[in-house]
């Protein structure tokens, strides 16, 4: 079994927050405590052996195909 959960980044109050979007990942916020999930949360996630699949949040980008997404990579997309 592939071990994977997705997530997306959605603005809110000018910061930018990354959004579990799958039971899994929501599960995971649940047990850290929070609604979304931090890049702490995420190094230890994907220390556990977690793919983690980014997705746009927009709604006209539905037909995307989720793409995996290295720490370092998503730390900058949440802190543009």
């Amino acid at each position: 079994m592939e071990s994977k959960i997705l997530i997306t980044i959605k603005n809110q109050y000018g910061n930018n927050v990354v959004v579990p979007c799958c039971p899994t990942a929501k599960r995971l916020a649940k047990l850290a405590g929070t609604k979304t999930l931090t890049l702490q949360s995420l190094h230890t996630i994907s220390d556990l052996g977690y793919q983690i699949k980014y997705a746009p949040s927009s709604a006209k980008l539905a037909h995307f195909q989720p793409v995996e997404v290295s720490l370092k990579d998503l730390a900058d997309l949440v802190t543009q």
